[in-house]
């Protein structure tokens, strides 16, 4: 169901892919007691550069699972 709903949003399958596997920031834009907060809960700074893709995402958090 995810991959239809993402395939509806997207004018091509090759813009789908750059689209889920461009790296960003999570915390781009966050404001700074929020990147201090997840930062404290990180337990240093080594983490919070780490630039991540959509799939790279949703796999380590467990949302992509295989049928």
């Amino acid at each position: 169901m995810a991959l239809k709903l993402l395939s509806h949003f997207a004018a091509s399958q090759i813009q789908l892919v750059a689209v889920l596997t461009t790296p960003w920031n999570p915390l781009s834009g966050a404001p700074a007691d929020v990147v201090q907060e997840v930062q404290e809960a990180l337990g240093g700074e080594e983490c919070m550069e780490n630039a991540q893709s959509a799939i790279e995402v949703s796999v380590s958090s467990g949302l992509f699972m295989s049928h």
